[in-house]
């Protein structure tokens, strides 16, 4: 009770001042009825004033952990701004993915195949052309083969396993620069990668089983080292499988043909899933009364009996045609 009644004697002591800081005359100070009941006392306004600055003060306080609180100290969840979204979206390149080598190489070569969906999945080799170690040939590999050192090998090894590739020239001179642009790759990487080849032009020998060094530049000194090869196309000749020095022009026989043209390599070679050879230029011995299909009939047994020979269970296609690659085709 005591305390009460001395702060009454002390708010009995103020005096109203205006809003200059001047003391009020008795003509400006409302007494009787002109007195506002409701109006509120000015120390109790300025205490109002002063408690409000302070509780908003306490309000707009930030937390790290991204709360606030009010006045009375609870705390509540804030929802972000749009510019705190803003900042935090741009912090995040959609464009980039540092962490791509991180994945399964299975998805990585997933990725790399999708990336080339759009490029040819042949690539011919002519005679003439010029094979160069980083690009292989202007406009051939897809970018992604140029961002580093890991991604081009990957890449590389990618397209080599979705391309075929189409050597075309007598004697091959283009089939000694694709070695070595498969050599750069360690391990031979780049040779196991190989899937499909083809030679467009006439195969006189695949190997030459009597010195066996000498067939670099047969199809055999290319194929043997692709240990992954699953598609093969050949394309042999009439003069072949017919003995020129015979004025009758004799048809060799299943022995005679195996030994000069050294298939027996190409018997031995079970990763290979499919060969396909097209005979050619069988039109040129009719007028001897043999057609097209006789003139490779001895060919025929001599390569399916070798594939049988040696338990090889690769798919086996003959296609005779009266020209090369011509529109009247047999199958065989």
């Amino acid at each position: 009770m005591f305390a009460l009644r001395a702060v009454r004697s002390i708010f009995a002591g103020l005096v109203p001042t205006d809003t200059l800081g001047v003391e009020a005359s008795p003509a400006q100070k409302p007494t009787g009825t002109d007195a506002d009941p409701h109006a509120a006392h000015p120390l109790r306004l300025a205490r109002k004033r002063s408690l409000h600055a302070r509780s908003r003060r306490t309000r707009n306080t930030r937390f790290p952990n991204g709360w606030k609180t009010t006045g009375k100290g609870r705390k509540y969840a804030l929802m972000p701004t749009q510019e705190e979204l803003w900042e935090e979206e741009v912090d995040f390149d959609c464009n980039s993915f540092r962490k791509f080598l991180e994945l399964p190489r299975e998805l990585r070569d997933a990725i790399y195949e999708y990336a080339m969906d759009d490029l040819p999945t042949r690539f011919t080799l002519w005679k003439g052309i010029k094979i160069q170690k980083m690009v292989l040939y202007p406009a051939t590999l897809p970018g992604v083969c140029f961002v580093n050192r890991q991604t081009r090998i990957e890449a590389c090894l990618a397209y080599i396993r979705r391309t075929r590739f189409t050597l075309v020239g007598e004697a091959y001179p283009s089939q000694h620069r694709l070695i070595k642009w498969l050599e750069q790759f360690e391990d031979d990487k780049g040779f196991a990668a190989v899937r499909r080849l083809c030679y467009e032009q006439v195969v006189y020998q695949y190997s030459d089983c009597r010195y066996p060094f000498s067939s670099a530049s047969l199809p055999f000194g290319l194929v043997r080292r692709c240990t992954g090869l699953h598609d093969l196309i050949l394309t042999v000749s009439a003069h072949s499988v017919v003995h020129q020095g015979n004025p009758h022009n004799r048809l060799l026989t299943t022995t005679e043909i195996e030994n000069e043209m050294g298939f027996e390599r190409l018997f031995e070679n079970k990763s290979i899933k499919k060969v396909k050879i097209y005979c050619v230029e069988g039109h040129t011995y009719k007028e001897n009364r043999a057609s097209a299909e006789e003139v490779f009939a001895n060919f025929s047994t001599m390569v399916r009996g070798g594939f049988k020979s040696y338990d090889n269970s690769a798919k086996l296609e003959l296609v005779v045609t009266s020209r090369e690659y011509g529109d009247n085709c047999v199958v065989m």
